[in-house]
């Protein structure tokens, strides 16, 4: 009986689950992420290729082809990673748009 009390506990955390679904939900979406990029740089690929191969007979987006290409490599090596940085610049903006935007607000009333 008490060989089960020490290899499972009986005492059951609500901070530890949220702890630990956060970090299994961000493994998730990295995997989803990475996923996205090999669709887009397949996708970027196929598009380059065909625009290539056609000879200029048919009409092939290349700015569109090599965004896809340089975005989806992020996505792949990046993952959950890279898009945490750029929403953390995200955040950085706003923040100081608010601290320059605010005070102005404020005192015109």
């Amino acid at each position: 009986m008490s060989v089960l009390k020490t290899m499972v506990p009986m005492a059951w955390d609500l901070g530890s689950f949220l702890q630990h679904s956060t970090e299994t939900l961000k493994q998730w979406g990295g995997y989803l992420i990475i996923l996205i990029g090999v669709v887009m740089v397949i996708a970027s690929v196929y598009q380059i290729a065909k625009g290539l191969i056609s000879h200029g007979k048919t009409q092939t987006n290349w700015a569109i082809a090599i965004i896809l290409l340089i975005l989806g490599g992020a996505f792949m090596v990046g993952g959950f990673n890279f898009v945490s940085t750029i929403a953390s610049g995200g955040r950085k903006t706003i923040e100081d748009l608010g601290q320059t935007i605010l005070p102005m607000l404020t005192s015109v009333q």
